[in-house]
């Protein structure tokens, strides 16, 4: 009965912060990730672009395999600062791994599984950009 108590009073205590006080936290972090470019405009290649940690990444899949481009926060392409990376994508509820590596001025990797235009594709990836790991999530559509 006193445990019940207890985190009764410890909700009604946050819920009843102001919002400001509670929202202080996430402001900091969230103007890491203010961008003042449009992701159509940087969409070079006909892909989608995502949010993969400080980078802009143009996601393409076609041909049998994804191809991403990173861009920086002023919209430059520095793929060939990425090492390599993952994709982890989620096809008929299994998730299905692929590997990117830098080949010429991109990342790219084969898929191992069949896509058409129809296809809605929700995956994660991770990518490794002059030594550090940047994670994102993205919807994709193959061409």
């Amino acid at each position: 009965m006193i445990k019940t108590f207890v985190r009764a009073a410890a909700v009604m205590a946050v819920v009843s912060m102001p919002f400001s006080t509670a929202s202080v936290g996430f402001a900091a972090s969230d103007k890491k990730h203010e961008h003042k470019h449009d992701h159509e405009a940087v969409a070079k290649h006909g892909g989608t672009v995502a949010e993969v940690g400080s980078y802009d990444v143009e996601i393409v899949i076609a041909d049998g395999k994804i191809v991403a481009y990173v861009y920086d926060e002023h919209g430059k392409d520095i793929s060939k600062k990425a090492s390599k990376g993952d994709a982890i994508f989620v096809v008929s509820g299994a998730s299905k791994k692929v590997s990117l590596s830098l080949v010429d001025d991109r990342l790219e990797g084969a898929l191992g599984f069949a896509t058409s235009p129809s296809d809605h594709l929700d995956l994660v990836l991770r990518l490794v950009v002059a030594g550090k790991t940047h994670t994102g999530k993205a919807d994709v559509h193959p061409k």
